[in-house]
């Protein structure tokens, strides 16, 4: 039997383990050493160690006023009205110890090798520095990129700033511990403020109608309160509360409902609509079906199936009878469907009165079904009492002052539209600054006749349009043009002119 002696080897074996762990620990020692060197030169060697060194110098010097003025060449300082009696260089000096004072790059206006640093506390710039590579980038082990830097400016001193602010017009605001009543009323309630030529960061107090102070901030001169500020444009049948209550909006000319919401506290702001869906609203787009149908008391419009609501249907006079609303007896009303659900892709149906179904125009929100289709020509029995024509021409011999209000007066209605037309034109100046001329021969061309539409028994309406030809006094031609729609109303057995207004597209 054979006797295996094993412990020598087993001896070998560790010393030259415990031999390749001290080497290896040695190597990793002076690799750890190696890469905190290259950490403590890679900070000493960054730009921001330059700045925290000016920064240094300049609490110092802060301490001292008149050498800071002697250092920094700071002349004579004109405060603004706010900063009136205040030690402004005393209290920028003070700033410097503050320990919200900071710095940072500021970004562009310097060369490739170069960097401008702002030293500041909140939003009042202190000093700027103005720092130079001295040597080329260098990287090392691959990640570590450095370069050294050199002072080369530090300007310092307090300078002028101005301030923009934005507040609702019912909201108060004081400057350093003054009202000011300096705004400029902008569009949607609001009231703009400018605040010029502050050294020091100005202190504000912004209060709502109730007294209570508003918290801001500042960004580069925009002084941002931080309000709640819900503006938005609904149709009409849509209902709003404010906190559980009914908000009241403001009717725009075009129907729609605008509402503006400013208020401290976040608000709780609820949107419903008549179909039963309502959204908590706090910002943004709404998803919305929205449609308005113009149109007779003879068509149907559903939504989902069912009908419009009541609350959602208005009966309205159409624009183009306004100006004869207040004179003609029962005019043609629209029945104006306001359809406004919060859901995309609600399903709208209309149907005319002979039952067929109306294409929906893509993409619109309005569907206009008023359109009225007139005759070419004038019919026989309104001719033989009234020669439209000649209403026209007289009526545009008014307006260059070739016909006086005696005459004209006799084709119009009394109390009508167009008479007060009429009659504050014959008293007022500008009939005076027409050109002296003479009318051509013939006077009248081009007239046309037509789109005669039986509104009532009693009115009717037709587009005219002519070209008078005058020669001023200064022997310039001028051709004057007219293209409008007449509205005659029959009063005693007689039809007289009530309105006019030009012929447009939208007429």
């Amino acid at each position: 039997m054979r006797n295996y002696q094993t412990k020598p080897k087993n001896r070998l074996f560790l010393w030259i383990l415990l031999a390749f762990v001290a080497v290896l620990a040695v190597v990793v020692f002076f690799c750890v050493m190696h890469v905190r060197g290259l950490l403590i030169e890679y900070e000493s060697r960054q730009p921001d160690r330059q700045v925290e060194f000016v920064l240094e110098e300049l609490k110092k010097k802060a301490q001292n006023e008149e050498d800071f003025i002697n250092t920094f060449n700071i002349g004579e300082l004109t405060a603004c009205e706010y900063e009136e009696g205040t030690d402004i260089l005393g209290d920028y000096l003070e700033l410097f110890a503050d320990p919200k004072t900071e710095f940072a790059v500021k970004p562009g206006g310097v060369a490739e090798d170069e960097m401008k640093y702002v030293i500041r506390c909140g939003d009042t710039e202190l000093a700027e520095v103005l720092l130079k590579a001295t040597s080329p980038l260098e990287t090392k082990l691959a990640v570590f990129s450095m370069r050294d830097w050199k002072v080369t400016e530090v300007i310092a001193g307090p300078t002028a700033k101005d301030y923009s602010l934005t507040l609702p017009s019912d909201f108060s605001l004081t400057v350093n511990g003054m009202s000011c009543n300096d705004g400029t009323s902008l569009d949607g309630g609001e009231v703009s403020y400018t605040l010029n030529g502050f050294f020091l960061e100005p202190r504000l107090e912004i209060s709502d109608p109730d007294g209570r102070i508003a918290e801001y901030v500042i960004r580069g001169g925009r002084i941002l309160p931080e309000i709640y500020d819900y503006s938005m444009v609904l149709p009409k049948s849509i209902a709003v509360t404010l906190d559980s209550l009914p908000c009241v909006g403001t009717e725009r000319d075009d129907g729609y409902m605008v509402y503006s919401i400013r208020q401290l506290d976040k608000p709780e702001v609820v949107i419903s609509d008549l179909y039963g869906n309502s959204v908590t609203y706090e910002g943004g787009s709404l998803e919305m079906t929205q449609l308005t149908v113009l149109c007779d008391e003879n068509y149907k419009v559903s939504v989902n199936s069912a009908p419009v609501p009541e609350d959602a249907i208005y009966r309205t006079v159409p624009k183009k009878y306004k100006i004869i609303e207040d004179t003609v007896d029962n005019l043609p009303m629209n029945m104006e469907y306001d359809i406004a659900v919060l859901k995309e892709g609600a399903v709208i149906s209309v149907t005319d009165p002979d039952g067929n179904s109306v294409v929906l125009p893509e993409g619109e929100k309005l569907l206009d079904l008023t359109t009225v289709n007139g005759s070419d020509t004038v019919p026989a029995e309104i001719e033989n009492s009234i020669d439209v024509l000649t209403v026209a021409k007289k009526w545009s011999l008014y307006m260059s002052n070739d016909c006086s209000f005696g005459e004209i007066s006799a084709y119009m209605l009394p109390d009508s539209y167009q008479y007060e037309v009429a009659y504050k034109y014959s008293t007022s100046v500008d009939r005076t600054f027409f050109s002296g001329h003479v009318l051509l021969d013939p006077t009248f061309t081009d007239t046309s006749v037509g789109n005669y539409v039986q509104i009532t028994e009693d009115c009717f309406s037709v587009d005219i349009s002519l070209v008078k030809h005058m020669r001023l006094n200064s022997a310039q031609n001028v051709d004057d043009a007219m293209n409008d729609r007449f509205y005659f109303v029959r009063s005693n057995g007689k039809w007289l002119l009530a309105g006019m207004q030009e012929v447009t597209d939208n007429a």
